[in-house]
Order: C-alpha cells, then structure tokens, then sequence
C-alpha cells in the first residue's frame, strides 16, 4: 500500500512533474505542433476578424460574438503555450483549470475616427492570468511585448 505522505515529498513532486511535461509537451515535434496549433486555432482566430471586420464597417450588432470557450486536455494547452512561444512565460506543466485567453480590445475613439484600420485593435493573450508578452509586439515601454496591436498579433502568429 502506498505511503500518503509520500506526496508530501516536494522531489517527489517535481519529478512527477517533469514526467508531465516530457508526456504532453515534448512527444510532438516543432512542425508537428505547428500544424496541431494552426488547425486549433484557425476557427477563433477567424472569429476573431470576423468581429474586428464588422466594427470597422459599422455592421456590428448586439447578437454579434463576444466571448467564445474552448475546452481541451492538458496536451492541447500546454502545446499552445509552447506554439505562442511567449518571451516571459514558459509552461512548466498544466496545472487543473489550466487556460489560456485571448482578449480583443479596441478605442473607441479610433474606431470612430475616418482613418479607422486595424490599428485600433490590440490583442492581451494571458496564461492561468499572466499577460504574455511576444517579441513582435516589444515596445520600449514594454521589452516582453504583453499588449500587441492586432497587425503586430497577426505576425506573431504567422511566425
């Protein structure tokens, strides 16, 4: 019978970890999880436009999407994170709720304006809460890049 305070061992613990990690993260390959991440996300990310587009021409109504969820198993998780390849956080194992998040804002007044484009769109992408920061979007204000215009999230997400 095993021993229940074994789980209090903190080297027990990390190594149960690692085990993780090396099961859901690194069985795939780099072009592997390319092509696992871009078919996973194309839907949301077309959503996405979807919504920037009816802004920008004024056909935006009520009904329109504003929040979407997926829900997926710690290997689809823990592979996005590796996908995004954030220059500030790096997914050690996926906790329970473990979540990434995609947030779309956009000003107003830059909306409202006649030079409205994808400009006055920006994109926060945020692990278990924690802004990720992406190396296209790094600003001197902000050298990790946590808040990307949406042209600035586009390239990121090409690369």
């Amino acid at each position: 019978m095993a021993d229940p305070d074994a789980f209090d061992d903190p080297n027990l613990y990390l190594e149960m970890r690692s085990m993780q990690k090396i099961r859901l993260d690194l069985k795939y390959s780099y072009d592997a999880r390319r092509l696992f991440m871009s078919k996973l996300l194309r839907k949301p990310l077309r959503l996405m436009q979807d919504r920037v587009n009816s802004i920008l021409n004024h056909t935006d109504d009520v009904s329109s999407l504003r929040y979407m969820i997926y829900s997926a198993h710690d290997d689809h998780v823990i592979n996005m994170v590796e996908f995004l390849h954030s220059e500030n956080i790096e997914a050690p194992y996926a906790d329970y709720a473990t979540n990434v998040v995609f947030e779309l804002h956009y000003d107003d007044e830059c909306v409202a304006g006649a030079q409205a484009d994808e400009e006055c769109f920006s994109v926060e992408t945020l692990w278990n809460g924690q802004l990720m920061g992406f190396r296209e979007c790094a600003t001197r204000k902000d050298s990790v890049g946590r808040k990307c215009t949406l042209p600035q999230f586009k390239e990121h997400m090409r690369n």
